[in-house]
């Protein structure tokens, strides 16, 4: 399976190997485009943020903001450091450079219930739940410490999961702002942190697959905006 460019709509969606990758998996797949959804610019300075749905809680409204309408992976900074370093300090650390040379700062978050352990991505990497990822050997607390030491942003979401669909967004510098409804990830950013590595895009889509089916037994719709 290579990296699909979704810019084009020319192909049968069908035909499109992430679409496939998903029906594969027993997943419902729907076609969007970017008027179908709310969709909001990410500036530059922004967090990279999970895509867990639930609303957020920073320490200020500048903060949510920032962290709101950053671009979304699965863990934050810790899932860009799965796709293209390690679990170890320096395999986060080139995760940091890397968000930092695209404009962005280090992103992750805890919850409201559990604490620093509210990172659902977090938690099942550290259970060694993901097929295709490293060991993860550091703590959630030394991951809040490293996202801290280098300016980033660090928030709680609320509440407990009521998700009912995935989001897969391909229209570039664009995101949702979560608000309990859906799992988010912007597949055009996840894009730029890999490279457009097609080994490493896959890997994402491996990824963000287990990272909701591990989290949950009745989200099985994916909904791909491009």
């Amino acid at each position: 399976m290579t990296a699909p460019d979704l810019g084009t709509r020319g192909s049968s969606f069908d035909d499109i190997p992430l679409v496939k990758f998903f029906k594969k998996r027993g997943w419902i797949t729907e076609d969007l485009h970017a008027s179908d959804v709310e969709l909001v610019d990410v500036p530059p300075g922004s967090a990279v943020a999970c895509g867990d749905g639930r609303v957020i809680k920073g320490s200020s409204a500048a903060e949510e903001q920032k962290y709101a309408r950053g671009p979304k992976i699965f863990g934050g900074i810790a899932g860009v450091a799965a796709l293209i370093g390690d679990g170890k300090l320096e395999g986060f650390r080139k995760a940091i450079k890397k968000v930092e040379s695209l404009h962005y700062l280090p992103g992750g978050h805890g919850d409201n219930h559990k604490g620093l352990d509210g990172c659902d991505h977090m938690m099942a990497w550290l259970a060694s739940k993901y097929s295709d990822l490293p060991a993860l050997e550091l703590t959630a607390q030394q991951i809040r410490d490293e996202v801290l030491a280098h300016k980033g942003i660090y928030v709680d979401h609320l509440s407990h999961h009521t998700e009912s669909t995935l989001d897969l967004n391909w229209i570039p510098n664009k995101t949702q702002i979560p608000n309990g409804l859906r799992f988010l990830e912007d597949l055009w950013f996840v894009r730029q942190v890999t490279d457009n590595n097609p080994a490493l895009m896959n890997k994402a889509y491996q990824m963000i697959a287990e990272t909701v089916e591990n989290l949950s037994t009745t989200v099985r719709t994916v909904r791909i905006i491009h």
